[in-house]
């Protein structure tokens, strides 16, 4: 995989499922994310 600490990254459906789980692996690659879904509440808790 591409080094991506430090990049941008845009989500969508980022509260569950498969946006979930690359929200999740993403981050812990050090990317920066930009988080999208349908309700504010359930992306925040991401």
């Amino acid at each position: 995989m591409t080094d991506v600490k430090g990049k941008w990254a845009l989500i969508t459906g980022a509260n569950r499922g498969i946006g979930y789980r690359i929200a999740k692996f993403m981050a812990s690659k050090g990317c920066n994310l930009i988080l999208h879904s349908r309700s504010l509440s359930h992306t925040a808790e991401v």
